[in-house]
């Protein structure tokens, strides 16, 4: 055992009675190392191994950003396309926001959750792709102007979902199995279609309550673009190990 991987270790040693933790060191021209600690699920006491799947989050939107690249790079798209030039239904308050705006978190777009509280929706109600949209078709304001400064956003990578499946006829996930995850062989990786969709050895998601008692969360976002990428710690090192090369593969 090496000094790398006991150090790691050491780290996650709090883990191993509550949710767990999965983790790989990447290092360039070495092995990943990889640790796990704690469960995957407490109600079945099931610890967390390195075949557990993981829903990445907003760790998904590398994804659909590489997405977006690989449609450039194949010459369906420019980064300075006006959104508007993909989806043409979008009003004029959208004429400003190119493609690369979406990516760097510049569009001045009011975030998915915001106007969807705005609209008096609760963070337990399930959220839609077809419900983002409606919502933000009917924003008659940005924000702020398109590249004039960073705020984080969760709806221009929902839209660029939307425009991957529109240039190419596949939804993202489909896309994304066929031209990322299939090439890199991250045979345990997809993204999810619907909330309800049940995947083979996932991890649980719990919140941690005022008592410190642990309860079930919710798994309520069925969106592709921002979030719901599911994948294993050894899958995602594969991605890690990719970063540094580039997919050639057309459609």
């Amino acid at each position: 055992m090496n000094k790398l991987l006991d150090g790691v270790l050491e780290l996650i040693v709090p883990w191993q009675e509550i949710p767990g933790v999965a983790v790989c060191v990447v290092q360039k021209n070495q092995e990943p190392v990889f640790a796990t600690s704690g469960y995957a699920s407490l109600e079945y006491r099931l610890r967390i191994n390195e075949n557990t799947r993981f829903n990445l989050a907003s760790v998904s939107k590398q994804f659909t950003g590489f997405a977006i690249r690989l449609l450039e790079k194949w010459g369906l798209l420019r980064l300075d396309d006006p959104l508007c030039k993909h989806l043409p239904e979008f009003p004029p308050v959208y004429r400003d926001i190119q493609i690369h705006h979406l990516l760097h978190h510049s569009s001045g777009l009011r975030d998915m959750y915001n106007i969807q509280a705005y609209a008096g929706f609760r963070r337990d109600d399930v959220h839609t792709p077809a419900q983002l949209i409606a919502l933000t078709l009917r924003q008659t304001a940005l924000n702020f102007t398109p590249g004039e400064r960073y705020m984080y956003n969760n709806t221009g990578y929902v839209l660029m979902a939307e425009i991957v499946q529109r240039l190419t006829g596949r939804d993202l996930r489909d896309f994304l199995q066929k031209e990322v995850f299939d090439p890199l062989g991250m045979k345990r990786t997809c993204l999810l279609r619907d909330h309800k969709e049940m995947i083979p050895e996932s991890a649980g998601h719990y919140n941690l309550s005022e008592s410190g008692e642990y309860t079930r969360a919710l798994e309520n976002v069925a969106v592709a673009g921002s979030t719901n990428i599911m994948t294993t710690i050894t899958d995602f090192a594969r991605s890690l190990g990719n970063l540094s090369h580039q997919l050639t593969r057309r459609m």
